[in-house]
């Protein structure tokens, strides 16, 4: 079994190990806001895909989309470009592009969904 990271999953590591070892060029993550969140600190995340329904779920303790550390400040917030809207039924399914910052151009190796 190959372990990345000693404290923590080290995600590039991971991915890297993921892409060598089965040629996994693309990856789409369903997990929770701690994954999401991990994900973008690490800047990992390419495309965001929300699904809108109509239901209101919330309150102080209620989960988003990247829980965990998240971003301190709206300047450090990752920032996202609408590809495509479309509406079926009361859902409304939006596709993001995530704006990288040019840090993370340099260093980019794997695309994530």
């Amino acid at each position: 079994m190959k372990i990345c990271g000693r404290e923590k999953v080290d995600f590039r590591l991971a991915l890297r190990w993921l892409r060598r070892r089965w040629g996994v060029e693309r990856l789409l993550c369903e997990g929770g806001g701690e994954l999401n969140d991990a994900l973008f600190q690490a800047g990992l995340v390419d495309e965001v895909h929300l699904t809108v329904c109509p239901k209101l779920f919330g309150g102080r303790l209620a989960p988003t989309i990247a829980d965990g550390l998240g971003a301190s400040t709206l300047a450090r917030a990752a920032r996202l470009e609408l590809r495509s809207a479309q509406r079926q039924g009361d859902e409304l399914f939006l596709s993001y592009r995530v704006l990288k910052k040019p840090a993370q151009i340099e260093r980019r190796k794997l695309r994530i969904v």
